[in-house]
Parts: C-alpha cells; sequence; structure tokens
C-alpha cells in the first residue's frame, strides 16, 4: 500500500538525519544497558542539559554510541514481534474464535508501534524516582539550582513517572539530541498519539496531502476522533468489556475483519473504500469497520517490519556469500 511506502521511506529518512544510514543488527544479540532507557539511567557517555529548572531534561549521544542504542533497540523486540506474527498466523489457520485474534493482532501492532516510533522520533519512557535522581544527580551532570536539587531529592517511590522522549539531530554535529519532557501518555496510548503527530509531520512535508491512506491511518490513531476507536480502546472493548464477542455474536461482526486478514483484494478494497473522500468525512463507522480499522493498522505496520527484516535477511546472506568466497580464495603454492 502507498502509506507503507511513505512510512518505510521516512523510517530510513529519519534514521539518516541521526546518522543511521543503514540497518546493521543481529537478533541473536542482547545487550539490555545499551537500550535507550538503559543508556540514559546509566549516565555514561552521556551529556545532560536541565533546563528551566524543572524535571525536563536533554540527553546528548554521540552518533555512534546513539546507533548502537538503536541497534539495540530493534535486536530486543525482534523475536517478541516475530513470535506475536507468528501467533496470528497460525490462529488464522486453524479459524481460531475471532476475538482471539483482535487481541492477538493488537499487540503484535503495539510491538512494531512501539519500534517503530522510536525509529521516527517519537516515543514514551517510564521513569521511577530512583532512575530519575540517578540522571539529575550523576556525578558529571551539570550543577542544580537549589530548588531543583530539593525537588529531585525528595522524589520518593510509587508509580513510574512518564516522559515523552522527542529524537533528533543534535545542533553540535555527529551527535543526537534526546528530549524527556514530563507528561507522557500511558504506554497503550502514546504509541498511537505518536503515531498521530508522525503522520501529521510526514503529510506536511509531502508534494501533495491528497494521500488519502494516510489520512485513514491518521483518523485512526486520532483519540478525539469518534469514527474509529484507538487501537488501544478496540482491544479492552473485545477483550475485556463485553463477553459477546467471545460468541457467535462477535464472530459474525468479525467476519469482514477475517476476510481483509486472509486476502489482499478485499483487504484493498477496505482501504480504497473507508479512504475515499466522501468516507473520510463521515463521522461514524460500522462496528465491523470499526475492528477492521485494525487489520488495516496490522497490515501496514507488518509491512514496514518484514521491510527491515529482509535488509537483515539480506545482510546475513551476503555475509554468508562473503565468507564463501574467501574459503574458495586459497594461496597458490610456490614451487
Amino acid at each position: 500500500m502507498n502509506c507503507s511506502q511513505i512510512l518505510k521511506r521516512s523510517v530510513y529518512k529519519f534514521l539518516a538525519t541521526l546518522y543511521i544510514y543503514e540497518i546493521d543488527i543481529n537478533p541473536n544479540e542482547f545487550n539490555n544497558s545499551l537500550g535507550l532507557k538503559n543508556k540514559i539511567i546509566g549516565c555514561e557517555d552521556v551529556d545532560f542539559v536541565f533546563p528551566n529548572n524543572t524535571l525536563s531534561f536533554t540527553a546528548n549521544l554521540d552518533e555512534k554510541i546513539f546507533n548502537k542504542v538503536i541497534q539495540c533497540e530493534i535486536n530486543s523486540e525482534y523475536h517478541r514481534i516475530k513470535e506475536q506474527i507468528n501467533n496470528v498466523n497460525s490462529l488464522l489457520k486453524e479459524n481460531a474464535q475471532p476475538a482471539w485474534i483482535v487481541v492477538t493482532i493488537y499487540y503484535a501492532c503495539f510491538f512494531m508501534g512501539n519500534l517503530f516510533s522510536k525509529l521516527l522520533g517519537r516515543t514514551t519512557v517510564n521513569f521511577s524516582s530512583e532512575n530519575l535522581k540517578e540522571v539529575f544527580l550523576y556525578d558529571a551532570a551539570p550543577a542544580l539550582s537549589t530548588d531543583l536539587r530539593n525537588e529531585v531529592i525528595s522524589l520518593t517511590g510509587g508509580s513510574n513517572k512518564s516522559y515523552s522522549c522527542l529524537i533528533e539531530r543534535a545542533a553540535m554535529d555527529g551527535n543526537v539530541k534526546l528530549r524527556f519532557i514530563p507528561g507522557g501518555d500511558k504506554p497503550h496510548q502514546a504509541v498511537w498519539l505518536n503515531f498521530n503527530n508522525i503522520i501529521s509531520q510526514i503529510i506536511k512535508g509531502l508534494s501533495t496531502t491528497s494521500n488519502n491512506e494516510l489520512l485513514l491511518l491518521k483518523k485512526i490513531f486520532d483519540n478525539k476522533d469518534e469514527k474509529y476507536p484507538l487501537p488501544s480502546q478496540l482491544r479492552n472493548n473485545w477483550n475485556y468489556s463485553d463477553q459477546k464477542y467471545f460468541t457467535a455474536q462477535g464472530s459474525k461482526e468479525a467476519e469482514k475483519f477475517i476476510k481483509i486478514l486472509k486476502n489482499k483484494s478485499s483487504l484493498y478494497a477496505w482501504v480504497k473504500d473507508q479512504s475515499s473522500p466522501k468516507n473520510l468525512i463521515i463521522k461514524q463507522s460500522s462496528p465491523e469497520d470499526k475492528v477492521c480499522s485494525l487489520a488495516f493498522v496490522y497490515t501496514v505496520f507488518l509491512d514496514i517490519f518484514t521491510d527491515i527484516t529482509q535488509a537483515l535477511d539480506e545482510s546475513k546472506r551476503q555475509e554468508k556469500i562473503k565468507v564463501h568466497l574467501n574459503k574458495k580464495k586459497k594461496p597458490k603454492r610456490r614451487r
């Protein structure tokens, strides 16, 4: 689909602005200390700035270190996403009860959405009080004002504090800036609202604003739009709110959902219909189309994930070819 292609290009283009010109990952490597959150609270090789005498802060990382952070994020999510996709395929093959398919697809979308939003410069990070003390009271960190220092020291345990994280190229060449702003949304809302903002920025950068597939995706991720529920709300409805979804009534309501997951032509027809100028301005949708919106999100995200992992498989293939050729190149014996 056209919106998948635009989002894929946006991922690679944005990473290039952060000095990551190709994705070189190894899903068998797990080093959590290099993950985004752990790298920040570990404080090593991080230059902190504490502006405005508040609990907001900025972290500056060298491009090579940030590259390792991104590779780690992809490595750590690879298997979880892959297994969730395998579960979706198994449930579809077995013609499982649709409510379980809805919930399983939701989590596949959630995991992929979390990863892609990081690759597009927006994410949410939860810090405990102790985490924040590690950052603000780090020995090599800039001096704090008396008021801010007292506020940090007085932080107590309890629920994590949610932060919005914006990732961008720093003014200093070869550095990446991460801005952490208190008050981020809850994780299962934040990922969709982050994507709504990301798509808004992508649309502004396009030569034409008539990409209706992107506009449809944006509506699905807009918590103020009543036509489609946020994917997280759809998950809540199908998994918790009403037991009817686990009965024949739920199976009936999900017939179109299952059909478009199994048949690309049906999916394209649904997307074409829902993204038409006429339907984009309609404020309500049927229960069947509400759940179909999740199938659309899953298909778009799966396309992006497949592109990233194909790049991984291709790099492995090329490496094997190099090893094979090197083995063939034996030095000639001297007579």
